[in-house]
Protein backbone atom coordinates (compact mmCIF):
# COMPACT_ATOMS: atom_id res chain seq x y z
CA UNK A 1 0.00 0.00 0.00
CA UNK A 2 1.15 3.20 -1.36
CA UNK A 3 1.59 6.02 1.79
CA UNK A 4 0.07 9.41 1.33
CA UNK A 5 1.32 12.57 2.13
CA UNK A 6 -1.23 14.41 4.78
CA UNK A 7 -1.91 17.04 3.71
CA UNK A 8 -2.90 16.47 -0.03
CA UNK A 9 -2.47 12.57 -0.64
CA UNK A 10 -0.38 12.17 -3.26
CA UNK A 11 2.71 9.78 -2.89
CA UNK A 12 4.55 10.67 0.19
CA UNK A 13 8.87 10.76 -0.20
CA UNK A 14 9.17 11.97 3.13
CA UNK A 15 7.90 11.88 7.06
CA UNK A 16 8.69 14.41 9.67
CA UNK A 17 8.64 13.22 13.45
CA UNK A 18 9.12 16.06 16.19
CA UNK A 19 11.52 15.63 19.37
CA UNK A 20 10.33 17.49 22.26
CA UNK A 21 12.88 17.80 24.49
CA UNK A 22 12.99 19.71 28.00
CA UNK A 23 15.69 22.04 28.70
CA UNK A 24 17.60 22.37 31.94
CA UNK A 25 15.74 19.66 33.42
CA UNK A 26 17.06 16.32 35.09
CA UNK A 27 16.44 13.67 34.32
CA UNK A 28 15.83 15.30 31.12
CA UNK A 29 12.03 14.90 29.63
CA UNK A 30 11.47 13.80 26.36
CA UNK A 31 8.90 12.62 23.68
CA UNK A 32 8.70 11.92 20.22
CA UNK A 33 5.61 12.49 17.78
CA UNK A 34 4.55 10.15 15.11
CA UNK A 35 5.52 10.08 11.83
CA UNK A 36 3.51 12.91 9.63
CA UNK A 37 3.91 12.15 5.89
CA UNK A 38 4.17 14.35 3.07
CA UNK A 39 5.29 14.73 -0.32
CA UNK A 40 7.77 16.77 -1.42
CA UNK A 41 6.06 19.97 -2.48
CA UNK A 42 4.01 20.15 0.37
CA UNK A 43 7.26 19.62 2.81
CA UNK A 44 8.16 22.73 0.87
CA UNK A 45 5.61 24.51 1.66
CA UNK A 46 5.45 23.22 5.46
CA UNK A 47 9.02 24.54 5.83
CA UNK A 48 8.45 27.99 4.18
CA UNK A 49 5.41 28.51 7.07
CA UNK A 50 7.35 27.82 10.38
CA UNK A 51 7.36 31.07 11.99
CA UNK A 52 11.05 30.15 13.52
CA UNK A 53 14.11 31.21 11.53
CA UNK A 54 16.27 28.43 13.50
CA UNK A 55 13.36 25.78 13.07
CA UNK A 56 12.95 26.29 9.73
CA UNK A 57 17.10 26.54 8.86
CA UNK A 58 16.73 22.65 10.86
CA UNK A 59 13.97 21.80 8.61
CA UNK A 60 15.63 22.96 5.36
CA UNK A 61 18.93 21.46 6.07
CA UNK A 62 17.39 18.17 6.89
CA UNK A 63 15.44 17.77 3.91
CA UNK A 64 18.03 18.76 1.50
CA UNK A 65 20.24 16.15 3.12
CA UNK A 66 17.16 14.11 2.70
CA UNK A 67 16.71 14.75 -0.49
CA UNK A 68 20.00 14.69 -2.02
CA UNK A 69 20.72 11.08 -0.69
CA UNK A 70 16.92 9.86 -2.25
CA UNK A 71 18.34 11.37 -5.41
CA UNK A 72 21.86 9.70 -5.48
CA UNK A 73 19.89 6.33 -4.26
CA UNK A 74 17.82 6.28 -7.27
CA UNK A 75 20.42 7.35 -9.43
CA UNK A 76 22.36 4.11 -8.43
CA UNK A 77 19.64 2.07 -8.15
CA UNK A 78 18.34 3.16 -11.82
CA UNK A 79 22.30 2.44 -13.14
CA UNK A 80 22.35 -1.29 -11.79
CA UNK A 81 18.69 -2.18 -13.51
CA UNK A 82 20.20 -2.40 -17.20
Amino acid sequence: MEKRCSNCSEAAQYSINVIVSSVGVSPRVQKASLAVLFCNDCLCEFSERLCSDDMQNAVNSAYTNAAERLSTSKTQSNGTRD
